[in-house]
């Protein structure tokens, strides 16, 4: 290969680093803008998916908005360009986003589009992360209020109150119905003596479900939810101060 060729392309090669380089140091000035402008951005938790995608374009018209034209210059004649109708746009007003690497053109903006895409990625996650976190906490505080509310309810009752109660809780699991006769025999109890402590166990906050079929009689259950969360041993313990 003649010497002239070849030092004209190694002049060539050390030409498109240096462009590169400058480029690489306008997409950083460029992404560090970007991150302001995410930063300065208000999340509204309501809106949807749509809106937030729209308010994230519109961001980027006023970060794009800002952008230098990006022209390739010559190393001699003080800078000017090398082809002045190629460096120059018909449309001064209209960013030059691209430049030339290795014969193929690069478009600047979608690089820029693409890092903001996994920065907002990245956003959202930690987002949805926080939410979770704190979602999961207040249901946690939630279910460990419940729980002292019921180990006060329990503690309150009187010990007939509570065989009452253990009586209804423990036919309930041998029956799927249970009526006054039925704790009433359960007890030895009269059934007007049963209506009364039921009516003092509700009064209490106990989670005693009243249903009337067939508009006529009175059947009697436990909560469900009371079920999932304690069983009538620990109910028990916590009755007679066994556990605080």
């Amino acid at each position: 290969m003649d010497e002239k060729v070849l030092r004209e392309s190694f002049e060539k090669i050390k030409e498109d680093m240096l462009f590169l380089s400058r480029e690489i140091l306008d997409l950083k000035e460029e992404l560090i803008k970007i991150s302001q402008t995410l930063s300065e951005i208000n999340v509204n938790k309501d809106s949807t998916k749509n809106q937030q995608i729209q308010h994230i374009s519109s961001t980027n018209s006023k970060v794009y908005g800002g952008i230098k034209p990006y022209f390739r210059e010559s190393k001699g004649n003080d800078g000017v360009p090398a082809d002045s109708q190629q460096t120059v746009s018909t449309y001064p007003a209209q960013l030059k986003r691209t430049f030339n690497m290795g014969g193929q053109t690069i478009d600047k903006t979608r690089i820029l589009q693409k890092i903001q895409e996994e920065i907002m990625g990245e956003k959202n996650k930690e987002e949805i992360e926080s939410k979770n976190n704190m979602e999961l906490k207040q249901l946690s505080d939630l279910v460990s209020n419940l729980k002292k509310e019921l180990k006060d309810k329990f503690k309150g009752l009187s010990k007939q109150e509570f065989s009452i109660f253990s009586a209804l809780y423990s036919l309930e699991e041998q029956s799927k119905e249970i009526s006054y006769k039925d704790l009433a025999i359960s007890t030895g109890l009269t059934e007007s003596s049963i209506r009364d402590y039921i009516s003092r166990l509700i009064h209490k906050g106990i989670p005693i479900i009243k249903e009337k079929v067939n508009n006529k009689t009175v059947m009697l259950r436990i909560s469900p939810e009371l079920r999932n969360i304690s069983t009538l041993d620990i109910l028990s313990r916590i009755n007679s101060r066994q556990i605080n």
